[in-house]
């Protein structure tokens, strides 16, 4: 007798994001809705090639924190499409930009590199 299990795992289609706001004297902005501007970018460059964009509007807790999802559902002015991002294909950057009074007047906040985290894959 012979026994064959297959498992097929999927890699997850969103990222995970949390950042602080502080106003300009260091305190924590709290309770307040933001809007922020995530983008996906070929490299580190303030105006490298954006692969994936989203606004999203989220409200800070009493320490000023807020956490997201990119690429999950609830985003507005989606640009690209997460899923064929093509994370084997050179350098990826994630731009953050924020609005602290939850329009569309965005400021850079900052521009990171995104480093591989490995999973196991059955």
């Amino acid at each position: 007798m012979s026994l064959s299990t297959t498992v097929v795992a999927q890699i997850p289609q969103q990222l995970n994001y949390q950042g602080a706001l502080r106003d300009t004297k260091g305190f924590p902005v709290e309770n307040r809705a933001i809007s922020l501007r995530l983008s996906i970018q070929d490299n580190l460059n303030q105006n490298a090639l954006v692969i994936y964009s989203e606004v999203r509007q989220v409200t800070t807790n009493a320490v000023g924190l807020y956490s997201l999802a990119i690429g999950s559902p609830g985003a507005s002015q989606v640009s690209g499409n997460f899923s064929q991002i093509n994370w084997a294909n050179g350098t990826k950057a994630l731009k953050v930009e924020i609005d602290a009074d939850g329009g569309s007047n965005f400021s850079l906040a900052g521009i990171s590199p995104l480093l591989s985290v490995p999973y196991a894959r059955l």
